[in-house]
C-alpha cells in the first residue's frame, strides 16, 4: 500500500474520532467505523464485533475495556 493511501485512511479514520477530553479516552462508533472497514450492512458488521469481543473473552482481556455498549441518538425525520 503505498503511503499516499495510507495517509488518506488514517485521516478518515481521524474525522470519526471522539474523545473525552477529562478522562483522557478516544474512541470510535461501531456505526462509524463500519463503512471505513467495508462493511455496508450493519448485521454483518455487528457479527464481526461480537467476534471480537468473543476473542477478548478467550484472550483474558476485560471486554468492558474495549467495548460499550451505547446507544447513539438520532435526530428523526420529524426534527424531534
Amino acid at each position: 500500500m503505498d503511503k499516499n493511501r495510507i495517509t488518506v485512511i488514517k485521516s478518515q479514520f481521524d474525522a470519526i474520532i471522539h474523545k473525552e477530553e477529562d478522562i483522557n479516552i478516544e474512541f470510535w462508533f461501531a456505526r462509524e467505523l463500519m463503512p471505513l472497514l467495508g462493511y455496508e450492512r450493519w448485521e454483518n458488521f455487528e457479527k464481526v464485533v461480537r467476534r471480537a469481543m468473543e476473542s477478548c473473552i478467550t484472550s483474558k482481556i476485560q471486554v468492558s475495556d474495549h467495548f460499550r455498549e451505547v446507544t447513539k441518538m438520532v435526530q428523526l425525520g420529524s426534527g424531534e
